[in-house]
């Protein structure tokens, strides 16, 4: 009987802690999470509590005609706001603006992500704007 009521407990306390609506959704995992965009694509560094970005590289591929990498950390960090955030770098440099704007939301499985981006440049010679979507997904990356 006693073997019983323990089981019981068990069962019940399981399905309490998998239960989701009982105590909030999953926390954001950390690490590196890489998504793919019409430019190419795009990876966010989550800080360890979840909570913000502290980096994204961009990862273009014959986007304007050019190929390579970039990356922009940020102190303080991009905050995630109730699994929301909003990115906005300029990455073209001096004497030129080229606005990049990354817009997502986590989902509430822990294991995906998806939002918009905009690019705006603005330069004495060329100017134009792009906007697009995107989907992502965290990553492991081994050093």
């Amino acid at each position: 009987m006693k073997q019983k009521r323990i089981f019981i407990i068990l069962v019940i306390l399981a399905f309490f802690l998998s239960c989701n609506s009982l105590f909030g959704p999953k926390s954001i995992k950390a690490g590196r999470w890489t998504a793919t965009t019409d430019f190419g694509g795009f990876e966010l560094v989550v800080d360890s509590g979840g909570t913000s970005i502290s980096e994204i590289k961009f990862n273009f591929s014959n986007w304007h005609g050019t190929s390579g990498s970039i990356t922009v950390k940020r102190t303080p960090s991009w905050p995630i706001t109730e699994r929301e955030f909003e990115i906005e770098c300029d990455i073209a440099g001096y004497g030129s603006e080229d606005l990049y704007t990354i817009t997502g939301t986590f989902a509430d499985n822990c294991k995906k992500a998806s939002g918009s981006w905009t690019e705006a440049i603005n330069d004495t010679t060329y100017s134009g704007s792009w906007e697009g979507e995107w989907t992502g997904s965290s990553s492991f990356v081994f050093k």
